[in-house]
């Protein structure tokens, strides 16, 4: 993943750099009964896609890499370094998660973006837009000053993901967890979204989740989440991506 401005508390050096996520054995039981066994590995810069129908633990398993849960048993370990204590609290910081349906805010496009860094200035919001695919913004008579009414209404789906991902990558995280972005999208839109993402390969660690296979064609590795196991479906050789990433 890209390297952060300062290492984690109670952390290695080496967290700083953070080359893998792995989370191993995650169990059934202990509040967390969606999972059974799960085993997972994410080098930096790559692309997971994690299918499964709802219910089938894709949340839980995205709540443990963002260290949101942690389990009884089983590790999640970054750079082989267990993701606990103080160490799980600063990761938590590095991890941004696009909702399926994004939330926005009254206010305007400026002020929604800033809620995630409010010290970010014009030229870092527009490269967040740039990068999202959401340079629409530039082309709106207001530009970042447009106002958004709560939900993002005057916005269609496909604006409203890409917005979503714009402010999401102004955090400039390490983890980025998209649930079904392209859902529900026309094809131009979804089209945009995935163009985006790829563009992001390499940049940043990216989990997707979703039913759909829209992001096959670029992911770095794909699984599906089967009664709480998951199945490893394909694994692509990969310039930033170990050969084996998925046991």
């Amino acid at each position: 993943m890209t390297a952060a401005a300062a290492t984690l508390p109670d952390a290695p050096e080496t967290l700083a750099r953070a080359r893998t996520i792995r989370a191993a054995r995650l169990p059934a039981g202990c509040g967390i009964d969606e999972l059974d066994g799960v085993t997972l590995q994410l080098p930096a810069g790559s692309l997971t896609l994690i299918g499964g129908a709802s219910g089938s633990g894709k949340s839980t398993l995205a709540d443990c890499l963002a260290g949101l849960v942690s389990p009884d048993e089983g590790t999640i370990a970054i750079d082989g370094a267990p993701l606990c204590g103080g160490m799980r609290a600063a990761w938590r910081s590095r991890v941004t998660y696009v909702q399926q349906e994004p939330l926005f805010f009254a206010g305007t496009i400026r002020e929604n973006l800033r809620f995630v860094d409010p010290a970010a200035d014009e030229a870092r919001m527009m490269a967040a837009l740039e990068r999202a695919a959401a340079g629409f913004v530039t082309a709106l008579p207001d530009r970042l000053e447009t106002r958004i009414g709560e939900g993002g209404h005057e916005f269609s789906g496909g604006e409203k993901q890409r917005l979503a991902l714009a402010r999401a990558l102004l955090r400039e995280p390490d983890l980025l967890i998209l649930d079904e972005p392209t859902s529900a999208l026309d094809p131009a839109n979804e089209a945009a979204i995935i163009a985006a993402i790829d563009a992001l390969r390499g940049s940043l660690t990216i989990v997707i989740l979703g039913h759909r296979d829209a992001f096959a064609r670029i992911a770095d590795q794909e699984a599906v989440l089967e009664q709480g196991q998951l199945v490893p479906l394909r694994i692509k050789a990969h310039d930033i991506a170990p050969r084996h990433m998925l046991p």
